[in-house]
């Protein structure tokens, strides 16, 4: 399998040429999407955790947990600052 920096040396990729970096680049798009969509759950797991997706979904988890409690606080002060 050749590099892309072997690909361009040959001249099958020519860097100036927007039409076609956008048509394969589109290309690429297209079979990463079909890939993605044949991975299964645990594969999408595996894959998530190798590219670093994993650790992020986890914070934004957390975050949303961390937003809950602030939301039931605010409630209880309002209920608070409404009776009296």
């Amino acid at each position: 399998m050749k590099t892309i920096r072997e690909l361009y040396r040959e001249g099958r990729y020519n860097l100036w040429d927007k039409n076609r970096t956008a048509i394969e680049s589109y290309k690429i798009d297209e079979r990463l999407e079909e890939f993605m969509k044949s991975l299964t759950p645990k594969d999408r797991r595996i894959l998530d955790e190798i590219a670093g997706v994993a650790d992020f979904d986890r914070r934004i988890e957390q975050a949303v947990k961390e937003l809950d409690v602030i939301e039931k606080r605010i409630e209880k002060l309002v209920t608070l600052q409404s009776k009296k």
